[in-house]
């Protein structure tokens, strides 16, 4: 019981941010296992939520220059959700 709350709890939707190279403040970047893993599709629309709870909508595309744990956006959308 005690070794339960010491685990690390397991959420695979949870990404660290990198600048994108990209231009369109409409799209997110992530790698080809992390899709694979979130059973998501090149040009999907995911729901995107920030740390304050702020919501914003964009389409995801693969990437291998993406690190596994990471996501790319622009500073347009990363101002959205703040």
């Amino acid at each position: 019981m005690a070794t339960v709350i010491l685990q690390k709890k397991n959420s695979p939707g949870t990404l660290l941010v990198d600048d994108s190279v990209a231009d369109d403040h409409s799209t997110v970047t992530i790698d080809q296992a992390k899709m694979k893993e979130l059973d998501l599709f090149n040009g999907d629309t995911v729901l995107l939520r920030g740390k304050k709870r702020k919501t914003s909508v964009a389409v995801v595309y693969s990437d291998e220059s993406v690190a596994l744990s990471r996501i790319q956006m622009t500073k347009v959308v990363r101002s959205n959700l703040r």
